[in-house]
């Protein structure tokens, strides 16, 4: 019973929201990369262009942890990708920001499959193996495992950042 309560509970959970959201400005050209060449190059070539997701530099859940940092998160309400502007950099390769929003799209175009308690399984063997078809997958793993520490503290100093303009602002 409780894996039927959870299936309904995900099935409906857009008629409970307080409020519907809307998307947030979308901003597509960074300093160093360019997301949207990057999310068309990814959707002609392994989508067959039929993703119609949008995509932008942002926070969303990316804050940084101990632990790791969100590079990218998908958001299925608003159905948008957003990646952390702590890849926008030079010392970011391509390939690694490539596998990123391929990671995000593959959350937008397989969604997530429900377990026998119902719980949503968003990383399921079917997501690792299409996950997987990303050429250069198996490099850009050892890049993240070789460069954590790097982003990690790149990601305080953006927030650092942030919040001296933030607190700026607030003094005008």
């Amino acid at each position: 019973a409780d894996g039927e309560v959870r299936r309904f509970m995900n099935a409906n959970l857009h008629r409970v929201r307080k409020a519907q959201r809307k998307l947030p400005p979308l901003v597509t050209s960074g300093r160093v990369h360019d997301l949207l060449a990057v999310y068309r190059r990814l959707n002609e070539r392994f989508f067959d262009c039929a993703l119609q997701v949008p995509v932008t530099w942002g926070r969303g859940g990316g804050r940084a942890r101990r632990s790791g940092l969100t590079f990218g998160s998908y958001d299925p309400v608003l159905g948008l990708i957003r990646i952390h502007p702590v890849l926008d950099r030079r010392d970011v390769p391509q390939y690694f920001l490539e596998s990123v929003v391929y990671h995000e799209m593959l959350h937008h175009h397989l969604g997530g499959i429900p377990d026998r308690a119902g719980r949503t399984v968003y990383h399921s063997r079917v997501f690792r193996e299409a996950e997987a078809r990303y050429p250069w997958h198996r490099q850009a793993l050892a890049w993240e495992k070789d460069n954590l520490p790097h982003l990690l503290g790149a990601s305080a100093e953006l927030d650092r950042k942030r919040r001296a303009e933030a607190a700026a602002l607030r003094r005008h």
